[in-house]
């Protein structure tokens, strides 16, 4: 009779779809209980199945016992396994980050590079029920929305969290039954840090005080949070459908809420997801609103939200604002002038013997969209599939008119009424060059 443990583990595998019949998995074991029993249940299991173990370089001769205790486990069960070496003090001098980013980030660094040389589909981690109840109360007192509520998620990536339904107290159990006494990292009894206080002090106040079942309460929260941030994405990117600026007008319009889901979605595709906070959207979404838009600068110092020209845009710090007007849905591009639109940062020129046809603006693609050729007119979405040009691309990809029709598609074609009219086109957003389109 196998132990709940384990069926547990089974079925959070088979629900949620976290372990292919091919596939190997690639345990991380730190010789924690926690990570004892994943490599203990995935074998039990009969996983294709490998471990690492990564030495953080901070706590002496019992980070080396830790080590040695993993690959004796390991030798035991048949299970290939590697230890590595990092310098967590070496990265907190060179990044700033607090001691638990910097072991994280190193930690996760290694597990990545050791999957590629085993081979591994997939990066097995022991966060179990009661990590997930902590993270959640700790973002609860921080400030968070769905998305932090969320918490921890059975699989993102090449990480599965197998452990994910089962109790601290349940693991305990089952090391019993396996005669397993699993290393104790003193680290994790300090309150220096805010996740052990979270777990020594405030979680057990609330339990004994509140509510003895705070751990299956906080997890349903996630569980429900997890939905309901899954849904509102989905809505989001069906909004954006690969809009790389957002329209400030289309956006004030739309509820509160997916105004949210849409600027976290957008703030997705240029900085780390877990580097966006509720403060940063909401900062976006309430400047929206007001009579002018200040620049927001992103994490990391090098990006910054701004306005230029009735869209919101995520550029460099040192790029300028744009010099054009919005005219209905397009962009007028004046001479001489530079506008930014959508990624891309687009100059014209205007020769001695062109004249345009009305304004010269900026759009995206319409339905029918064609363009005058030396040899007739090409439909723009051959143009697209000729130069694969990503589906998802094509909807945000500019496209220079007057009102003859297309004059330029930047990188891709000019029209035949583009003689004397100059482009420099830069796509920011690729960091590729192109000019005289």
């Amino acid at each position: 009779m196998t132990h709940l443990v384990v069926d547990r583990v089974r079925q959070t595998i088979d629900e949620h779809n976290l372990i292919g019949p091919t596939e190997t998995v690639l345990a991380a074991v730190s010789g924690g209980p926690d990570s004892c029993t994943l490599l203990l249940a995935l074998h039990e299991l009969h996983c294709n199945m490998c471990v690492a173990h990564l030495h953080h370089g901070l706590r002496g001769a019992d980070a080396d016992e830790d080590a040695n205790f993993v690959v004796e486990l390991c030798r035991v069960l048949d299970v290939p396994v590697h230890v590595g070496k990092g310098d967590v003090r070496a990265r907190m001098r060179t990044t700033g980050q607090s001691t638990e980013h910097a072991a994280r980030d190193l930690r996760y660094q290694y597990l990545f590079d050791q999957a590629e040389i085993f081979g591994a589909h997939k990066i097995a981690t022991g966060h179990t029920k009661d990590d997930q109840a902590e993270t959640v109360l700790q973002r609860i007192v921080r400030g968070t929305g769905s998305r932090g509520l969320a918490a921890i998620p059975y699989s993102r990536d090449k990480i599965i969290r197998p452990l994910l339904d089962c109790s601290r107290s349940a693991i305990t159990d089952y090391l019993s039954t396996k005669n397993v006494v699993a290393r104790i990292d003193s680290s994790n009894f300090t309150t220096e840090y805010s996740r052990n206080r979270v777990r020594h002090e405030l979680l057990p106040l609330i339990q004994k005080r509140f509510n003895t079942r705070a751990v299956d309460a906080l997890v349903r929260l996630s569980a429900i949070a997890s939905a309901e941030y899954d849904y509102m994405s989905r809505v989001a990117a069906e909004w954006l459908d690969g809009r790389l600026s957002l329209p400030i007008s289309d956006l004030e319009a739309l509820h509160t809420a997916v105004q949210r889901a849409v600027i976290t979605k957008w703030l997705e595709r240029h900085i780390e997801p877990d580097n966006i906070t509720l403060e940063i959207v909401e900062a976006i979404r309430g400047a929206i609103t007001s009579k002018g838009f200040v620049p927001r600068t992103l994490p990391g110092g090098e990006l910054a939200v701004r306005a230029d020209c009735g869209h919101l845009v995520v550029a460099a710090i040192h790029e300028r604002s744009a010099d054009c007007l919005r005219s209905s849905e397009a962009i007028i591009l004046p001479p001489d002038k530079t506008a930014y639109f959508d990624g891309w940062e687009l100059t014209s020129h205007y020769g001695a013997d062109w004249h345009p046809n009305g304004n010269v603006v900026i759009r995206t693609k319409e339905n029918g969209d064609r363009i005058s050729m030396p040899f007739g007119t090409k439909k723009l979405q051959d143009i697209f599939v000729d130069h694969k040009v990503a589906r998802e691309e094509r909807s945000s990809w500019p496209v220079i008119c007057d009102d003859r029709g297309i004059l330029v598609v930047p990188l891709l074609a000019r029209s035949v009424h583009a003689d004397g009219f100059d482009l420099v086109a830069v796509r920011t957003e690729k960091s590729a060059l192109a000019e005289g389109h």
